[in-house]
C-alpha cells in the first residue's frame, strides 16, 4: 500500500451535525474523519441551509462572498463561501446561496430539488478552485453530487 499523503474532498448535501436526515449525513461527517486519521488531508463541502444551521453557533468564517457561478452561458447566481471545523479539525465548506438554500426550515422537499443541487455541483467546484485545493479524489455521495464528474470533465 502507498504512503503517499492524498488530498481527498468530500461533498455532500447533508454532514452531521450541521445537517442530517439519515444515514448520508452520518457517513458525510465519519468517512472524511476516518480517512484523516490515516494521514490524508481531507475537506468536506456542503451546503449552508440557513434556516437549519447556525453561523454563529458553529463559529463559520465567511472565505469568499459574491462568488459568480455560471450555471450557462450568460447565467450566473452569486454565492458566498463559509468555513467550520469538523472533530478532529477537518475544514468543512459551505455553500451559502439565500435563494437555493436560506429559505427552509427542511433539507429536502422543494419543487426545484434538481436546480438546488445543480449550482450546487457547480459552486462546490468553483470553491475547490477558490481555496486552492487540488485534489486527488473528489468524493461525491449520493445523487445530489452527481453531476460533478460530469462538470470537471466536460466545463472545467
Amino acid at each position: 500500500m502507498s504512503s503517499k499523503k492524498l488530498q481527498i474532498v468530500h461533498i455532500a448535501s447533508e454532514v452531521e451535525p450541521f445537517s442530517k436526515t439519515g444515514g448520508l449525513a452520518d457517513v458525510a461527517s465519519s468517512l472524511p474523519q476516518a480517512i484523516a486519521k490515516q494521514g490524508h488531508e481531507v475537506i468536506v463541502i456542503t451546503p449552508l441551509y440557513t434556516g437549519v444551521i447556525s453561523k454563529t453557533k458553529y463559529n463559520l468564517k465567511q472565505v469568499a462572498k459574491d462568488v459568480k457561478i455560471e450555471l450557462s452561458e450568460g447565467v450566473n447566481i452569486e454565492a458566498d463561501f463559509w468555513q467550520g471545523k469538523l472533530k478532529n479539525g477537518i475544514k468543512i465548506y459551505f455553500v451559502e446561496n439565500n435563494k437555493y438554500f436560506g429559505k427552509r426550515k427542511s433539507l429536502y422537499g422543494s419543487k426545484h430539488e434538481n436546480a438546488r443541487f445543480f449550482f450546487f455541483d457547480l459552486a462546490a467546484i468553483n470553491l475547490i478552485k477558490i481555496i486552492k485545493f487540488k485534489p486527488d479524489i473528489i468524493h461525491c455521495h449520493d445523487w445530489h453530487t452527481g453531476l460533478i464528474p460530469y462538470f470537471i470533465k466536460k466545463r472545467f
